[in-house]
């Protein structure tokens, strides 16, 4: 028998945990009993193979980026957009 002692929301609960078998388990909070069913547990981590790769994978090419446009005229070539932002 195990004793908890919570809070929650300033309420205080006291849980005794009275009986636990694999798929129940048979508490007490503040007094009143409850029999709460409980879910298989299932694995978080799902199981993972890695594969090296028979060769050497060889480096992507380089790409140059263009240099920047001239600013253009206030006013000219302007996109509305019906979001606030910049």
């Amino acid at each position: 028998m195990k004793e908890f002692s919570y809070k929650i929301n300033g309420n205080p609960y006291k849980v005794v945990v009275n009986n636990t078998t694999d798929d129940t388990v048979e508490l007490e909070v503040n007094g009143t009993a409850y029999t709460v069913e409980v879910e298989a547990k299932t694995s978080s981590k799902p199981a993972v193979t890695v594969k090296r790769p028979a060769a050497p994978i060889a480096a992507a090419p380089v790409v140059q980026k263009a240099a920047p446009a001239a600013p253009a005229a206030a006013g000219a070539n302007t996109v509305q957009s019906p979001l606030p932002g910049v």
